[in-house]
């Protein structure tokens, strides 16, 4: 019986991949304003920059260099992903890990 339940999980495991990769299961990880053909990667260390997604679990930003990465949330800092919104200025510290350890709303620094 275990042994069933065990190859039923990999079945279905294999399927959801099958169909997200083919396109038929739609992946909303990326910001959908930016037309992003690749999904963002998690970003460690201290990365400062404008929130342009807000998602369950996930902060997508835009650093002042162009990189999009995403915030994994809540994880250790306490804030909810929905206590920001679009357009905030962030500075947020994440361990290599990928656990976001804080985050705080900080004032955009011109160049």
């Amino acid at each position: 019986m275990q042994r069933q339940k065990l190859g039923n999980s990999y079945v279905c495991v294999a399927t959801i991949l099958f169909l997200a990769a083919s396109g038929v299961i739609p992946y909303h990880i990326h910001a959908s304003e930016r037309d992003q053909k690749e999904i963002a990667p998690v970003a460690s260390g201290v990365v400062e920059g404008q929130v342009i997604e807000v998602e369950q679990l996930t902060l997508v930003i835009e650093k002042a260099n162009g990189e999009v990465v995403r915030v994994p949330m809540p994880g250790k800092s306490g804030e909810s992903s929905a206590d920001f919104e679009k357009g905030d200025y962030i500075e947020v510290a994440i361990s290599p890990e990928g656990m976001t350890t804080s985050v705080r709303k900080v004032a955009k620094t011109e160049n």
